[in-house]
């Protein structure tokens, strides 16, 4: 789930590690124009519903990205809410129960997911449609798992810079029950559902 104070948050010694990728102001064009990684191409953008809460990355590296879950069924109503809701927040992507794929802000600016300004100019936010309780479906999880990785791939971001939301910390259980059946789920601590994301991917051939 998108925190709701999109650029709080103390600043935080555990994202302060070395860049993996070599950036500029406009990564996600540099990585196209580099002809990064290799492997299949990104999956294709069902819908591209652009949202104005976003703002610029200044130039950070994209190193991490986080994974999130929408605590709804109600894909319009969360779109509607990254376009106009208060507090403002936003996610790069968007990803239905049937696997559907949204896009509301492009890879190189800065959407506000994580709560902590240093984690949002640095990665790529993905939200998964599900409500509290719901594990991630089947088309979804093909949707997602081609995403993560072509992310990494054209990032160059390392499996151990994909977490979960719960990780950047904040008050927060997101992912909510999405890998629960990996040894996740919103009793499980943070590490814990970070290793449950690491499982499902490796399931999932990431």
């Amino acid at each position: 789930m998108t925190n709701l104070t999109p650029n709080a948050g103390p600043h935080d010694a555990a994202f302060d590690a070395p860049h993996v990728c070599a950036g500029c102001d406009n990564a996600e064009a540099a990585a196209h124009a580099a002809g990064a990684g290799s492997g299949p191409g990104k999956p294709t953008v069902n819908r591209w519903e652009p949202t104005s809460h976003h703002s610029s990355r200044n130039g950070q590296d994209i190193d991490h990205i986080v994974v999130h879950y929408t605590t709804s069924r109600n894909i319009e109503g969360t779109i509607s809410h990254f376009k106009h809701g208060s507090p403002q927040t936003s996610a790069h992507y968007l990803i239905g129960r049937d696997g559907a794929l949204v896009q509301m802000v492009g890879d190189g600016e800065r959407a506000w997911h994580a709560g902590n300004a240093l984690m949002n100019a640095r990665s790529i936010g993905i939200e998964h449609v599900a409500a509290v309780g719901d594990r991630i479906a089947e088309q979804q999880a093909r949707t997602s798992a081609a995403l993560i990785g072509w992310l990494m791939r054209e990032y160059e971001i390392p499996k151990s810079q994909v977490i979960p939301h719960i990780c950047v910390p904040r008050n927060t259980d997101c992912c909510g029950d999405l890998f629960a059946g990996f040894g996740g789920g919103v009793k499980a601590g943070a590490e814990a559902q970070r290793k449950a994301l690491h499982a499902w991917m490796s399931s999932m051939g990431l």
